[in-house]
């Protein structure tokens, strides 16, 4: 498990597991390349060459764990979502997956933002 996804899961319960499996494949696939950080990001994109900078339009590297939890940009969507408008590590642990989709899904950030696993 790579170091963004073990800020949000840290332990994965079983529960958890059986509840995500349910969701359509492509809202499973938006939320697990969020939590691993290989998402359409500009940090991943400029790694892979496909833009020029990782810098996002708040002037940050833009990677995952800036994205799900402190870029300003977001802050908003982040406060009705997750219940603040920064989140620090610690409290991401208790964030849950349909929190974090809502949250992904109302920033209309990424190619397909259609994460809405209801």
């Amino acid at each position: 498990m790579g170091r963004v996804a073990r800020i949000f899961y840290p332990v994965v319960e079983q529960h958890a597991n059986e509840k995500i499996f349910k969701w359509r494949r492509h809202h499973l696939s938006t939320l697990v390349k969020c939590i691993t950080g290989h998402v359409e990001l500009n940090k991943q994109e400029f790694r892979l060459k496909h833009i020029d900078s990782p810098l996002y339009l708040c002037g940050e590297e833009e990677s995952a764990d800036h994205f799900l939890l402190r870029c300003e940009r977001f802050a908003l969507a982040r406060t009705l979502n997750l219940g603040s408008a920064t989140i620090t590590e610690q409290e991401a642990k208790y964030l849950t997956m349909q929190s974090i989709s809502s949250f992904i899904r109302d920033t209309k950030r990424l190619k397909n933002p259609s994460i809405d696993p209801g």
